[in-house]
């Protein structure tokens, strides 16, 4: 091995046990030779993917299921598609079109075939003024929205996944929204498409003899279609039926009320086409109606007693022309309260029958929204409101009260007990009914043991909720089973709504499209597949399955994996996608830690296993830009540089690191999370590096929002324990009578509820770290069993006699006395004592001042890159107004801020977010600043921070009274950063000014 090379063989095997469900060693060499080199010879052998790493890497989606593709094909061009189709149609293949990879029901997998219609499919235009958008199907639709809010228009769909998902998506699976009504769906706004099926044909809709081209081109297709329209036409009560279902949201099976609202075979079957998950054809390019953009909005929360008194206001809200209406019961405001920075106090607090509104109005000036929100206000004035209204029309304010509503998914997903999937369900009920369709649906979780958080579109009656069963456990598996039945026999038979409201139906509930529509209905979607597609080249097995039992096979295991930055936490959602610079050049963010979840599945001496390691070195950790930025896009706030990082540490060899890193503590290179070179900062990075390799209890201490999970994951990073799990619980995000469970775990049947047995946090981190966040809010009544864990390293689940035995280390965190709490009997003097027994206090933000311009830089960096701003400079009053606000949020706040200020930011000059902040929350006297140009860059401002240093300091460069030490920087990193801004000290030499260099003091 060259001096220099690295060894991929180092990063070794994540901290799980090989599974049932890894990819086969026969794909080790990848695509088989024949069907490679057929592929290569009829579209190009630069566009199919064909390695071991290329199939595993396009496996999983954001759906549960996983199926491992035999090649992965990168079409360029709508002939691509054909040769594509055709040679499937004439070799017994199938074949899957995947854009973003966003879907949640497996629509987007193959096991044969798949066809990534994202890379090369990107391009939009103007239409008719600005009434229509032309797009391709790879267009992300946040880029469209941007694009067209230039022109004062808008598109109907907004789904949550705004900023990652495609065009071509969310008309292949008629996603929603939040302010989608039924009337702005694709299925309305879609004018016209060019579509390629399933036999080659290639249909432009929009022709003026279209209707005749495709009648000759496909003539059974036209026949049939027009056949099963007269035949519904026909049965009265069948089209009442459609008519019915079709009257709220439902993405079940396929648009039937197409043959009620067209009567030709072309616009029959272009209808169809919207939401078939690409079972019925491929769309090329689309053309869709926009919509006026509004020219205010503004939004409140309306919290109240009850789900029945909160959704009794929806109706009224609708009325007075409200663009959305959405609920959220308390046990996910109190989530939300726990993971968000700046939301409601009383959210804490809240009974858990409570329930919320959030609201939004739009108009085209203020003055219309003067009426509209006076309107809302005389609407609620006798509601029993647990908060008054609190309006907000500020940009940065309405963007964080959307990101609270999307965000439940994320703190699900970080919550979660490591080893369990993510699953995102919808289901629609009769907004009518909606109340009632909640406290059912939260009864039916609260039955088979999931969390009853339930969210969704009052004004649709479209709820979403989120699953967390371990897949590849056997019990949980049956448990979901059992619940997935229980739900089909809720809004089915009570209530007649839609098992599928906007995710598409896909793998998920295709066995169930019967039970909802019925034997006839069903029967005649069998025949639009048939008739569109006879070979079954297309998605087989998605929307409509002969297999009843589909939806519980071929579920991807969530092995664990290195918990840097909760990177095992990650739910494969592909938010991160389109953030990342080397999405098209290697891989994704998702990508990384999909091969990285394989590696772990495989065998330490498999074939497969080599195979990875090796293909990883250069596609997952070279090439990895390692920003950050990727977390920003994130849910779960995963940086999956940092793990990159990690990797390229762990991979070096002895020689490699000397020649490299000839001196220095190389434990600094692990704390690259932690920004900021302070004394006070770099007094506690010196506690932790002295701590860290022993296995000693540390408790870390300060207020909220000062970065005590960083400092606990760079000890954990600095310790033995490295590649071993970091398993982390807030103990004030848990229930007090679930805590228990959370941490010790339970058999099945131990209490009410407990239908399958749980594994707790502290056999989780077996070999590992465990944080344990809020320890003060563990109440007294557990204390003892936490107390006999730490002392014994050993425990009893709940409901089990049996001792287990665990090797954990323990870092706990808290912004509360424990000392005073220990005084006054709210905490055991033996924990404390146990706990405390290396005490790190990190320092609040106003004690390490001189960090924040190293801060605000690097939250303007991600947050320019997340909003595709370009912010090169910062005015030196807006900076000073950084460094001496007194900053009682700390760096969450900060980050909150910086944040906003990007929001409000034109022109690349960052803005002053705090000039609205209350006197008293700034230091009334802050030094004296030099005078500075009315705006400057970073390097500008940090060049004129060093200066003022040094000029106070009298140029002394070193030693404990040098500007080196104030900075809190070392003298080598300060003298290097004043050689490349060009940092020289005028030195007087008989008269004549000349330039030298600062004093190099030791005193």
């Amino acid at each position: 091995m060259a001096l220099l090379q690295s060894d991929t063989a180092r990063i070794g095997h994540p901290p799980d046990n090989p599974t049932e469900d890894r990819v086969p060693e026969e794909l080790a060499s990848g695509t088989p030779q024949g069907l490679r080199q057929a592929l290569s010879a009829l579209i190009g052998a630069d566009q199919v993917l064909h390695r071991a790493i290329d199939l595993v890497r396009y496996a999983s989606d954001a759906s549960p299921y996983r199926l491992i593709p035999q090649v992965v094909v990168t079409p360029r061009t709508i002939d691509d598609i054909v040769a594509l189709l055709n040679y499937c149609g004439e070799n017994g293949h199938h074949a899957t079109f995947r854009a973003a990879g966003t879907s949640l029901c497996g629509q987007s997998q193959s096991d044969d075939i798949l066809i990534d219609v994202r890379r090369h499919w990107y391009g939009m235009s103007i239409e008719d003024r600005g009434l229509a958008l032309r797009a391709r199907p790879g267009v992300i639709l946040g880029h469209a929205r941007t694009f067209l809010r230039r022109h004062g228009r808008r598109l109907g769909p907004d789904p949550a996944s705004i900023d990652a998902c495609t065009i071509g998506g969310v008309i292949a699976n008629n996603a929603g929204g939040m302010r989608c009504t039924i009337e702005r769906d694709s299925y309305h706004t879609v004018r016209s498409m060019t579509l390629v099926l399933a036999s080659g044909t290639v249909i432009d809709t929009a022709q003026l003899d279209a209707e005749a081209a495709f009648m000759r081109a496909e003539p059974n297709l036209a026949q049939g279609l027009l056949k099963l329209r007269a035949e519904l036409i026909a049965d009265r009560a069948l089209a009442d039926r459609v008519h019915h279902k079709f009257a709220i949201r439902n993405t079940t099976g396929y648009r039937l009320d197409a043959f009620l609202d067209a009567d030709t075979p072309l616009e029959i079957f272009r209808r169809l086409v919207v939401g078939s998950e690409g079972t019925l054809a491929f769309m090329g390019e689309a053309v869709i109606n926009t919509l006026p953009a509004p020219g205010a909005t503004c939004v409140t929360w309306i919290p109240l007693p009850s789900i029945d008194e909160a959704v009794a206001l929806v109706p009224r809200l609708v009325a007075l022309g409200a663009e959305a209406v959405e609920l959220m019961v308390a046990p996910a405001l109190e989530a939300a309260a726990q993971a968000f920075p700046g939301t409601p106090e009383y959210w804490r607090t809240l009974d858990p029958k409570a329930a919320a509104l959030l609201v939004e109005f739009a108009a085209t000036d203020n003055a219309a929204l003067d009426q509209a929100e006076a309107a809302a206000r005389a609407l609620v004035a006798s509601a029993n409101l647990l908060h008054p209204l609190d309006f907000t029309r500020d940009a940065e304010a309405i963007e964080i009260d959307w990101r609270i509503r999307e965000g439940l998914l994320g703190i699900v997903g970080k919550l979660r007990p490591e080893g369990t999937a993510v699953l995102n369900e919808d289901v629609c009920f009769p907004p009518a009914r909606i109340a009632e369709g909640a406290h059912d649906l939260q009864a039916l979780l609260i039955k088979h043991g999931f969390l009853p958080g339930v969210a969704g579109h009052a004004a649709f009656g479209n709820l979403h909720f989120t699953l967390t069963p371990k897949l590849d456990d056997p019990a949980d598996l049956k448990r979901y089973g059992a619940f997935m039945d229980d739900l089909v026999e809720l809004v089915i038979d009570k209530y007649d709504g839609s098992l599928k409201a906007e995710h598409g139906t896909g793998r998920n509930m295709a066995p169930f499209v019967r039970r909802e529509w019925g034997d006839k209905a069903t029967e005649m979607m069998w025949q639009i597949k048939k008739l569109a597609d006879p070979h079954g080249v297309l998605a087989p097995d998605s929307v409509l399955s002969r297999d009843d039992g589909i939806h519980l096979r071929r579920l991807k295991s969530t092995p664990t994996i290195e918990n840097i930055s909760d990177a095992t936490h990650c739910i494969e959602c592909g938010f991160c996608e389109p953030a990342c610079p080397s999405r098209n050049v290697t891989m994704t963010p998702r990508q990384r830690i999909v091969i990285r979840r394989e590696i772990a599945r495989q065998p330490s001496g498999s074939q497969m296993f080599a195979q990875l390691l090796q293909e990883f070195e250069y596609d997952g950790i070279q090439t990895c830009a390692a920003d950050g930025t990727r977390a920003v896009a994130c849910p779960v706030s995963i940086n999956t540089g940092a793990l990159m990082k990690s990797f390229r540490q762990r991979e070096n060899t002895d020689a490699r690191e000397k020649v490299i890193y000839p001196t220095g503590n190389h434990a600094e290179r692990r704390f690259d999370q932690i920004i900021g070179h302070s004394a006070a900062l770099k007094s506690v990075l010196d506690q932790v590096e002295l701590v860290a390799p022993t296995d000693s209890t540390v408790l870390i201490e300060g207020e909220t929002g000062t970065g005590k999970e960083l400092i606990a994951h760079a000890i954990h990073n600095v310790s033995q324990r490295l590649g071993r799990p970091l398993i982390k619980l807030n103990c004030a995000a848990i229930p007090l009578d679930l805590l228990e469970s959370e941490l010790f775990g339970h058999e099945k049947g131990a209490f009410t509820g407990a239908i399958a047995q749980k594994i707790g946090r502290f056999e989780m981190a077996d070999k590992g770290t465990l944080f344990l966040d809020e320890v003060g809010d563990i109440p007294t009544a557990l204390q003892p069993k936490l107390l006999r864990v730490l002392q014994e390293q050993e425990f009893e689940r709940l409901g089990s006699g049996q001792t287990h035995k665990v090797d954990v280390r323990l870092v706990a965190a808290t912004n509360q006395n424990l000392a005073n709490m220990k005084a006054r009997g709210q905490f055991r003097s033996d924990l404390y004592y146990r706990l405390n027994v290396f005490p790190i206090s990190v320092p609040a933000l106003r004690e390490r001042r001189e960090d924040i311009p190293a801060l605000v830089s690097h939250f303007v960096k991600i947050f320019s890159h997340r909003m595709k701003k370009q912010v090169d400079s910062i005015p030196p009053e807006t900076m000073a107004a950084f460094q001496w606000y007194s900053w009682p949020g700390n760096i969450r706040e900060l980050q909150n801020l910086v944040e906003r200020a990007v929001i409000l930011s034109r022109d690349g000059v960052l803005r002053n977010p705090l000039h609205k902040k209350k006197p008293d929350l700034v230091i009334s006297s802050p030094p004296r600043t030099p005078t500075f140009q009315s705006s400057m860059t970073l390097d500008d401002t940090n060049r004129t921070v060093i200066l003022r240093t040094l000029e106070q300091l009298g140029w002394v460069v070193g030693g404990p009274h040098g500007a080196a030490t104030k900075l809190g920087l070392k003298r080598t990193t300060l003298l290097a950063r004043m050689r490349r801004l060009g940092i020289s000290r005028p030195i007087t030499q008989e008269g004549t000014e000349m330039v030298g260099m600062a004093t190099e003091s030791i005193c």
